[in-house]
């Protein structure tokens, strides 16, 4: 009769459970059971101590095959990140920062290979489009605890672009299109290179790369191409009943145009006198019934737009031109030292006009350049 270790039941018990686990010989004590997982193939950022998500450079091109701020919109970590249709005020230029959970661009830490970058504007935040994105190996994304090891600029927590420091060869990258409009066409053309030597101790990458946005602008491009942009907005109710405030198309500001007019008490003469352009005559506002000239909202619903020249200087696509130039020279003192060099050149240009009924109470007093009672300048 054969006898059998009590241990080696408890390793079938673990053998049931899924785990890979070693038996005793036969009538020998079991001393150690080791589970392993060699065959299984491990994620990037799965063997970190926090949570870590990561995303390869070939997933993030079928995301968003434009910008790189284009693919990550399309993770769900990310909210409201500013791309180069948005000016912010004039502060950003079109820069592309990205922001975690919505809680801020200045609370999310942007780093390459680890390590922290300049910033591009006042806010703190990085603009990501000057990034090498055709030298990624892949974008991690840590959203908790961060903060601990950071500071305050990780609340929200941290995106971390890797680089293919040993990339070998030549890449080139070109692509272009347009709305079916035929309008607000875009470019982007690049180019990556990588080299080896002195026994792959040396290593050499470097890339250069162009986006370009063409703007889409006017009443023709915005208004006329395009019916659904009906500038919806909230207006006063004229009804004593219902709701205070109605939806509703077309909306545009009673106390403020684009040529000198009359602001004074309701029922006053002189409220609401509009001159044209010539600065000579001048007529009273016409309400179209939805809304209120003087009071409430100070704005009201127009049947068309072509009644107003208020949203002539919308665009609706930002005009946009970015380069960026990459270069890194590293080379191995032994296998776990590297000294190396790197450097990015980028420049930006962005051309955007806004103009909407939110901003009136800050711009109110807006005086257009060709306005008649404006003196005429000298000649030189």
């Amino acid at each position: 009769m054969k006898t059998v270790n009590v241990r080696i039941a408890a390793a079938v018990a673990l053998a049931l459970a899924g785990v890979q686990a070693g038996f005793a010989a036969e009538g020998e004590e079991l001393e150690e059971v080791q589970v392993t997982g060699s065959r299984i193939t491990l994620a990037p950022g799965m063997s970190t101590p926090t949570p870590v998500t990561s995303v390869l450079a070939e997933e993030m091109e079928s995301l968003g095959p434009n910008q790189i701020i284009d693919s990550l919109n399309a993770l769900p970590v990310f909210r409201n990140n500013s791309n180069a249709n948005q000016s912010l005020g004039g502060q950003n230029s079109g820069g592309a920062n990205v922001n975690m959970h919505g809680i801020g661009a200045n609370r999310t830490l942007t780093l390459l290979d680890g390590r922290r970058l300049v910033a591009t504007n006042r806010f703190g935040s990085v603009d990501v489009n000057i990034l090498p994105s055709m030298l990624f190996r892949n974008v991690e994304t840590v959203t908790g605890g961060a903060s601990a090891s950071y500071g305050t600029d990780a609340v929200a927590g941290v995106t971390n672009f890797i680089l293919d420091t040993k990339f070998e060869g030549v890449e080139l990258k070109a692509q272009m299109g347009e709305t079916f409009r035929n309008d607000g066409g875009n470019k982007e053309y690049g180019i990556a290179v990588g080299h080896s030597f002195m026994d792959n101790r040396l290593h050499v990458i470097g890339s250069w790369s162009h986006n370009q946005l063409d703007r889409i602008e006017g009443v023709e491009s915005t208004n006329q191409k395009r019916s659904y942009l009906k500038h919806w907005g909230y207006v006063t109710n004229p009804s004593a009943t219902g709701p205070a405030l109605l939806t509703a198309p077309n909306v545009v500001p009673t106390d403020f145009g684009t040529t000198i007019q009359f602001n004074a008490a309701a029922g006053n003469a002189l409220d609401r006198l509009v001159f044209d352009g010539s600065g000579q005559q001048f007529s009273k506002m016409p309400f179209y019934g939805v809304g209120r000239l003087n009071g409430g909202c100070n704005c009201q619903s127009l049947p068309s737009l072509d009644l107003t020249q208020m949203y002539q200087d919308n665009s609706l696509q930002a005009g946009y031109k970015g380069s960026t130039g990459f270069g890194r020279v590293g080379f191995d003192l032994n296998d776990n030292t590297e000294l190396y060099v790197q450097g990015i050149w980028a420049s930006n240009h962005q051309v955007v006009r806004w103009q909407n009924v939110p901003l009136v109470q800050a711009w109110q007093s807006r005086i257009y350049a060709d306005n008649a009672y404006l003196p005429r300048p000298r000649p030189p």
